[in-house]
């Protein structure tokens, strides 16, 4: 932000104001390969321009750092971590913290299984340091990623976080990942209901979207979540994916309705919650 504000309304050309972005903020990205002053600098704004005065604006030529990706984590690094808890946002005080990024599947209408390559989880001990110790009792931490359940550690970081008396939300949860001591720790740590997200209700479509994920496992799923006291499931679908059919709809509603029979055999009975969105490229 300081280097943005120290160019933003200097009157210089836009490749300039690019030029100095990238020599003070490593892993800027610029669109296009930006290698030259098209315009010397005033004098006036030398300084923000040049690293020190024996820069010579003549010198035409000046390679801008490219971003890069930086993992393993360099030392030190920590996880995002919210600053500012308040009720008036969507996650009404509840700490977020991101536990991986990038998703090791490759779902079609998904960018983040593509354009966040690859998979990276944070470390344990990374999640932990930036979360810190609880700033009030039964405080809320949301764990944030593409791909939750995937975290080689999270059945730890669950029993970490509930010995310190905090309640935990996750997001999408994805059943193939699933176990039954996964969901009995998730119910006992408070956890009221989670999300799952089979997309497409016939297995046909599923495999169109490259959603691996059939209906005996969102079925099997569903019973462990149940069976563990879980008290909400919500069910994430999308309509009007390319190649859709009719059939493909009546599919998506029996499939609920199996969903609901599943549900009914544990002994939570929980309220399920189906979410119809609207494909957008």
């Amino acid at each position: 932000i300081s280097a943005w504000n120290a160019v933003r309304f200097a009157p210089l050309p836009r490749t300039d104001k690019l030029r100095f972005l990238g020599r003070k903020t490593p892993g800027t990205l610029h669109p296009g390969a930006v290698t030259e002053l098209v315009a010397p600098p005033s004098e006036e704004f030398r300084d923000h321009i040049f690293d020190s005065p024996a820069d010579d604006s003549s010198a035409v030529m000046a390679p801008v750092r490219p971003a890069a990706l930086a993992w393993p984590p360099p030392a030190g690094l920590l996880p995002p971590v919210s600053l500012i808890l308040t009720p008036n946002t969507e996650f009404a005080n509840i700490k977020l913290v991101e536990i991986s990024r990038g998703c090791p599947y490759g779902c079609r209408f998904c960018l983040a299984g593509f354009i966040f390559r690859p998979h990276r989880p944070w470390p344990l001990s990374s999640i932990l340091e930036a979360l810190g110790p609880p700033e009030a009792a039964g405080e809320k931490v949301g764990l944030v990623s593409p791909a939750a359940a995937d975290h080689p550690d999270l059945e730890v970081l669950l029993a970490v976080l509930f010995e310190q008396g905090r309640t935990v939300t996750l997001s999408s949860l994805r059943l193939t990942a699933l176990t039954g001591e996964l969901a009995e720790k998730l119910a006992r740590g408070r956890l009221q209901g989670v999300a799952v997200a089979p997309e497409g209700g016939g297995q046909r479509l599923r495999d169109v979207i490259n959603k691996a994920l059939t209906e005996t496992q969102i079925l099997q799923g569903v019973k462990l979540l149940t069976e563990a006291g879980l008290q909400k499931i919500k069910l994430y679908f999308m309509v009007g994916l390319p190649g859709e059919t009719d059939e493909d709809l009546e599919a998506l509603v029996e499939l609920c309705r199996r969903i609901r029979d599943a549900a009914r055999r544990g002994a939570a009975r929980p309220e399920l919650m189906v979410s119809l969105a609207n494909f957008t490229p």
